[in-house]
């Protein structure tokens, strides 16, 4: 019976010596430091400044101002949808493996001599800073937190294969391909101005009630004596509400010689604030084998999609094809019935 109960005793003993241990060892897995490893960040939309910087020194700054994103000192609007992609990355990253210890050292090598440094900010609040390095063959990215020693391979929440070029950008490459935005309800007064074709100029305004004019812009120009289709001069400005290109060229070399030539139109937007918007529009075409800047199989595309540049007030320069904005070159006798 005594024997019994001393070993009852001794069972009881080492069942709360090994419970102590594990409370032991959970405690010290709990107060371990994974700060080398929360990349992600699970909500992006706290953010209000982002910059990543190369090795040679380039900076991409963006910054956020009323939910609206803003790159550059210029604060050129940046792509709703690329930045949206942008803030799902920081979001929907996580540890794919850890590298074996044997490549760290090489890792670390390659992360000082190309990695992007990320820093991401609330306010003036700096969140945290890490390196994007170079993707893995196996799939994924190279990541390593600032001022850690251990580097990990990240891979994006249901998708595969690297993602640094998400990190590596040209300032332009993120601007919005929409170049125009405007309250329609708000303009009071839009010219559109052929040079070559003063006959199909034209000025429409717009009364206190709402009801349209339209009037040559040119004095020379005789004038309409039918009656005005209020409803299609109505939907011709509706359609001003917004435009879009494929493309920023603010660092194409072309952007002078645009400037210095006559536009195939002119049009400016006048707004009941008193402000206006102006935008002249050029033919892509008329300006192969001024520069190096179209390749052969550009030039063999214009003979399918004609293509526009655009001036903006802002001297921006867009591409945008003619099917996307044709609407809006219409002729003095468009609007009479």
């Amino acid at each position: 019976m005594k024997r019994t109960l001393w070993l009852l005793v001794i069972l009881i003993l080492l069942c709360l010596i090994a419970w102590f241990g594990y409370q032991s060892s959970s405690s010290r897995d709990n107060s371990m430091d994974v700060s080398d490893r929360e990349f992600a960040i699970s909500d992006p939309s706290i953010l209000t400044r982002i910059t990543f910087t190369q090795r040679t020194g380039h900076k991409i700054d963006l910054q956020k101002k009323d939910d609206v994103w803003y790159v550059g000192e210029d604060e050129q609007r940046v792509s709703p949808n690329i930045m949206k992609n942008i803030l799902k990355t920081l979001k929907d990253i996580q540890i794919k493996f850890i590298p074996p210890k044997k490549h760290t050292r090489k890792i670390i090598n390659e992360v000082n001599r190309l990695g992007i440094q990320v820093d991401l900010y609330q306010g003036d609040n700096h969140l945290k800073s890490y390196f994007v390095g170079t993707n893995v063959q196996e799939g994924g990215t190279y990541f390593l937190m600032q001022g850690k020693i251990q580097p990990y391979v990240m891979e994006r929440k249901l998708d595969i294969g690297g993602f640094r070029d998400l990190f590596h950008y040209e300032e332009y490459e993120l601007y919005d391909k929409k170049f125009m935005t405007n309250d329609v309800s708000k303009i009071t007064s839009i010219e559109i101005d052929y040079p070559k074709d003063k006959p199909n100029s034209f000025r429409i305004n717009k009364n206190a009630e709402g009801i349209f004019t339209v009037d040559p812009l040119y004095s020379t120009t005789r004038r309409e004596t039918t009656i005005l289709d209020q409803g299609k001069i109505k939907a011709y400005v509706d359609g001003f509400d917004s435009m879009f290109s494929e493309s920023n060229d603010n660092d194409s070399k072309i952007i002078n010689k645009v400037k210095a030539v006559i536009p195939f139109a002119q049009m400016n937007i006048f707004f009941d604030d008193g402000t206006e918007k102006r935008y002249k529009f050029h033919p892509v075409s008329s300006f192969i084998g001024s520069d190096g800047s179209l390749n052969t199989l550009e030039i063999l595309n214009l003979h399918y999609i004609e293509r526009f540049f655009v001036l903006t007030h802002e001297d921006d320069l867009y591409t945008s094809q003619k099917r996307l904005i044709r609407k809006f070159f219409r002729g003095y006798s468009y609007f009479h019935q």
